[in-house]
């Protein structure tokens, strides 16, 4: 069994707003912060749009701030990988859970193969209060293989856990998708699930996943990558770009530009750090 930190334990806890753990100030950015998180790990703007639309912040204070949560990001990947290989031992339980999504995210999916930001899922069913927070929304049943590195949070915390309704599981950003199946809905989902706005889904889908690969960077292309989204000046105007987009403001040619280089880089320099937690997993 491969032991999960109390490092990991932290993040994870911040990660899903455990009260405590952020009072204790680990890191910065209050119980919402995951909203933020996935953000990043989502080029270009569509989800910061997305997710003003719904009335959610995406926020950066400064570059401590990013810098804590580009390592919160690899403490959950790596007990992500470790509680699958307890699992995969242990060889119990389903491989399947549910999650109400963006529609929108569910076309991007469509086109890049592969998952983006922290998938929370649920191993209970699909649940209505998740309709209710987002706009244009689609269903999914979410059937992933032995392969794909998770967490489930209610065995995990178990006491600790604030929300056990819920029965979460985490899938990881770059997830691979194997196939997409649209199925039709009952009229039951139909009725039960509404949007924000209190329209139903637009479909319900099938979504297959696999274990996703990510791109290694040389030594040369990590620094610079590291030193340019970690730059005060380039920071500053990405912190104030998230500002308006959060707004509902549309940004201006050379801002938007300055935001999707910098979120690629972001992505590849995160990419870049869970592929060496792979490779230490020797996978």
């Amino acid at each position: 069994m491969k032991t999960i930190t109390t490092e990991e334990l932290n993040a994870i806890k911040f990660y899903l707003g455990d009260s405590k753990t952020v009072e204790d100030k680990i890191y910065l950015g209050g119980e919402k912060a995951y909203v933020t998180i996935n953000a990043l790990l989502n080029l270009g703007t569509r989800n910061e749009k997305d997710k003003a639309k719904e009335g959610k912040i995406v926020e950066l204070y400064n570059v401590g701030h990013l810098k804590s949560y580009l390592s919160l990001i690899n403490l959950i990947f790596s007990a992500s990988v470790k509680y699958k290989d307890n699992y995969t031992e242990d060889n119990t339980g389903s491989l399947t859970s549910y999650r109400v999504d963006r529609y929108s995210s569910l076309k991007h999916f469509l086109n890049s193969g592969s998952i983006e930001g922290f998938f929370s899922t649920c191993k209970s069913g699909l649940l209505p209060e998740y309709a209710n927070s987002k706009i244009d929304i689609a269903l999914l049943q979410v059937d992933r293989d032995s392969s794909v590195p998770f967490i489930d949070f209610e065995k995990l915390l178990k006491d600790h856990y604030a929300k056990p309704e819920e029965a979460e599981i985490l899938i990881p950003f770059g997830t691979r998708i194997t196939s997409i199946e649209k199925v039709e809905m009952t009229e039951e989902e139909k009725n039960i699930y509404h949007d924000q706005e209190g329209k139903p889904p637009v479909g319900k889908w099938i979504v297959k996943l696999s274990q996703g690969s990510y791109e290694t960077l040389s030594p040369t292309e990590e620094e610079q990558c590291y030193k340019y989204i970690t730059d005060t000046n380039i920071l500053k105007s990405i912190i104030e770009s998230m500002k308006g987009l959060s707004s509902g403001q549309q940004l201006n040619a050379e801002n938007e530009r300055v935001y999707f280089e910098w979120k690629e880089k972001l992505n590849k320099y995160v990419n870049n750090n869970v592929a060496k937690i792979l490779k230490r997993k020797e996978y």
